[in-house]
């Protein structure tokens, strides 16, 4: 391939095209399960995590909610990876070669924020959250200092019907510190890894039993079967509310870029086009009263 600007503009719109493709194949559940936010000077801050109320009589005066109860700071994180492709290569029209490369990178690009939610759930046993306390966990209260109608959103039992179903009464049962429910809504997402597949499809894609019965949980909760959760853990999450259980910062999207001007350094004095892909963003813990998790280990 003549090395000429017009070639050179058409070989990025290909590596691009390429790059989207891959990224295409892949639809995140992270929209879902995860309340997606911009970061204001390299971080985001949650206010209201611990002063989610609903309305109250209006007596004389209005009341507000203590928006300062609580405030959980999210700093995003900068991923990314480059690639340096010689120019020979390039002059000797061998960039089909490193097409199904940037294919897999779109592709795994799309697949990042799920890999990092699913990190935090499975870790929500052992890392905090803004109560002071493991995201899962027993005795939890709403915010630091706030213990009235503390609630535990944990569990060590396996997934089957029984279970699965003391899940949703659990999340169900949790009061907010004025008594109202906290979830007065459920629309339910059941995440599980491939150990747990055929219970999880049993319990909510089986509309008759084995028995000849109903399937009183049949679609109860949209099924979510993920590879980046490897072991026996199960999470149900509430996503019907504005609040979710996780959030998603995302500063910088993800995104293609190319360095091939042919008087750039790196073309002149190293004789080759650089690529990268590079975003900034996180998943952390959101709401921990909208998300239930076991660890699976109990019969």
């Amino acid at each position: 391939m003549d090395i000429n600007p017009t070639n050179i503009n058409q070989l990025n719109r290909t590596a691009v095209t390429v790059w989207n493709r891959g990224r295409g194949r892949y639809t995140p559940h992270i929209g879902r399960i995860a309340a997606k936010s911009g970061a204001a000077g390299g971080k985001a801050v949650f206010g209201w995590l611990g002063a989610t109320p609903g309305l109250k009589p209006f007596g004389k005066e209005l009341e507000y909610a203590n928006l300062a109860s609580v405030k959980w700071e999210v700093t995003p994180d900068p991923f990314g990876i480059g690639w340096s492709i010689p120019r020979r290569d390039i002059k000797n029209d061998q960039f089909g070669q490193y097409a199904t490369m940037f294919a897999q990178n779109g592709l795994n690009a799309a697949i990042h924020p799920d890999m990092l939610a699913m990190d935090m759930l499975v870790n929500g046993f052992t890392r905090k959250d803004y109560t002071g306390k493991n995201f899962f966990d027993t005795a939890k209260e709403h915010a630091p200092g706030v213990g009235k109608n503390k609630f535990t959103n944990k569990s060590t039992k396996v997934l089957n019907p029984t279970y699965f179903g003391q899940a949703i009464a659990g999340l169900g049962k949790i009061l907010a510190p004025d008594g109202t429910p906290f979830s007065p809504f459920m629309d339910l997402t059941l995440i599980v890894g491939e150990d747990n597949r055929s219970a999880a499809e049993d319990i909510v894609m089986v509309d008759t039993l084995s028995t000849g019965g109903k399937n009183k949980y049949y679609q109860r909760a949209k099924l979510i079967v993920t590879p980046l959760i490897t072991g026996s853990q199960w999470f149900l999450l509430n996503n019907g509310l504005e609040m979710q259980p996780l959030v998603y910062v995302d500063e910088e999207p993800v995104t293609f870029t190319a360095r091939t001007d042919p008087q750039s350094d790196n073309v002149f004095k190293k004789e080759a086009f650089e690529y990268k892909s590079y975003g900034i963003h996180r998943v952390d813990f959101g709401v921990p009263q909208l998300a239930w998790g076991s660890t699976g280990a109990d019969a």
